[in-house]
């Protein structure tokens, strides 16, 4: 049976739930996740699930803040309590980036990390989360991308775009016994069936009786291919214009435009120290911010799966969220190797289940109009 335990924002342990109608538990790879939960009405339950405290599962250390509850009574006189909250990476949230990032160079988890730290941590008292550290995380690699923040950008918009660019993902680990919280940025295992890693490759397939159910999802509707990216104009200079992917033609050319002006050619770098580009450095730096945003219009395909729990592939053990794995249907002739961008853990009355999704999902009606607002 299912266990949650709920503290106050100060990790003071309050007590324990443990008669579960249903608990929805999502995690999602490089985005926040959140929790519902159906409890029937009572004294206890009335007391512990109240907005602003946390609640972890037995043996987990993610946890995640009550935001929203609900009392209800039926016909019949049942009456109970829903819940909803989300993971406390939705704490950094909360925060702007008051001191903005211009011509930064950096990998995508040291520009992360520096955000949350220099605004969550690091930073002046009434700004400090409680209790709230960096992780010590493996170091990623990958290329150095230029970065300039939106003024008073949000810190969690910023960080997703980030990771969700490079295919990293972030999370807060709790420590329940200490009372801490550890922001942590890291990349999940590859698991494919041909990974060179010499990990066992982890296969879903109704063939292999580990999935119930599958759904196969893509679009092309917000693919692009070419991107046309202006700099910096000045009184006495046009901006410069640099086309990223240009050789692609006809109906295969998809074409985006993005606005760099925010990348200055000459600019002071943390030391107040003036700094200027060559016209090939600052060429190459335009180029860059045009892949980034490529990158966020890909073909998105993705398999959403109900996994059988019962089955060869044991969930945290053989894989886990942001692993790489490989998906097969040989009915609908189609493998793609994804990486599981969300995992539902479903605890019922009459059992237990995972639903997962592989892949890119299709943005949603929200982050569709969210993106179309920003220019995205």
């Amino acid at each position: 049976m299912m266990e949650l335990y709920i503290y106050d924002a100060e990790m003071n342990m309050l007590g324990i739930v443990e008669q579960i109608t249903s608990l929805i538990w999502t995690r999602r790879y490089w985005d926040c996740g959140e929790f519902k939960l159906l409890v029937p009405f009572n004294d206890a339950h009335n007391r512990l699930l109240q907005d602003g405290n946390i609640a972890i599962k037995h043996g987990d250390d993610e946890a995640a803040e009550i935001l929203y509850t609900n009392i209800s009574k039926n016909l019949e006189g049942y009456e109970v309590i829903e819940v909803q909250g989300k993971f406390l990476l939705n704490w950094i949230s909360r925060r702007v980036i008051a001191t903005p990032f211009v011509n930064v160079s950096a990998t995508a988890q040291v520009l992360i990390r520096r955000m949350v730290n220099e605004n969550c941590i690091d930073t002046t008292p009434e700004r400090k989360l409680p209790a709230f550290s960096l992780h010590e995380d493996a170091v990623i690699s990958g290329k150095s991308i230029p970065y300039n923040s939106e003024p008073y950008a949000n810190v969690q918009d910023a960080a997703v775009e980030l990771a969700e660019g490079s295919k990293i993902g972030m999370k807060v680990i709790t420590d329940r016994a200490a009372g801490t919280h550890q922001f942590s940025v890291y990349k999940g295992v590859d698991c494919t069936a041909d990974n060179t890693a010499g990990n066992p490759p982890c296969i879903f397939s109704q063939e292999y009786d580990n999935v119930l159910e599958q759904e196969y999802t893509k679009s092309t509707e917000k693919h692009k291919t070419t991107a046309y990216v202006t700099g910096e104009e000045t009184e006495d200079k046009s901006p410069v214009l640099v086309i990223v992917n240009g050789e692609n033609s006809g109906l295969a050319r998809k074409e985006l435009y993005v606005s760099a002006g925010d990348i200055k050619q000459t600019y002071k770098d943390d030391n107040d120290k003036e700094i200027t580009l060559t016209d090939a450095e600052y060429e190459s730096a335009l180029a860059a911010r045009g892949g980034e945003k490529l990158e966020q219009y890909p073909v998105s395909q993705a398999f959403s799966s109900e996994i059988n729990v019962g089955a060869n592939l044991i969930y945290r053990k053989d894989f886990d969220l942001g692993d790489r794995v490989t998906c097969v249907n040989k009915t609908w002739n189609v493998r793609i190797d994804a990486r599981i961008t969300e995992i539902s853990e479903i605890y019922e009355v009459d059992g237990e289940g995972l639903e997962i999704t592989f892949g890119e999902s299709i943005p949603s009606i929200y982050k569709q109009i969210k993106s179309m607002a920003t220019g995205g």
